[in-house]
């Protein structure tokens, strides 16, 4: 059987294992992360500069400029912020300026706060 086979056939039995309840189903969270973004085309519909765009969102001026040339590429948390952007600019920007009393990260699919 070929890898791709097993790997189907390995899924299938996990899935049962988890209906019958002989095995914890996985607490996974998938995020769907867009390929390469319009940078420029996001900003534009924005109605700002670079110089706006880039303090508006706290992104350096010159990484802005080099994405939107294609110089560079945007890392993955950054094409994702760039959809939520895309989507609603104006409570991206409203949730960048909440303070934050304790830094909060993901381990595990847990959210815990992090030490000081």
């Amino acid at each position: 059987m070929s890898e791709y086979g097993e790997s189907i056939l390995r899924g299938a039995r996990d899935a049962l294992a988890i209906a019958e309840g002989r095995k914890k189903a996985p607490r996974t969270t998938f995020v769907h992360v867009p390929p390469d973004p319009d940078i420029k085309e996001i900003r534009v519909s924005t109605g700002m500069t670079q110089l706006e765009f880039a303090g508006f969102f706290g992104f350096k001026l010159s990484a802005l400029q080099a994405w939107e040339q294609g110089r560079r590429k945007p890392h993955r948390t950054a094409r994702i912020l760039f959809r939520v952007i895309q989507y609603d600019p104006v409570v991206v920007h409203k949730a960048l300026r909440l303070p934050i009393e304790k830094p909060v990260r993901a381990t595990s699919g847990k959210t815990q706060v992090a030490a000081e």
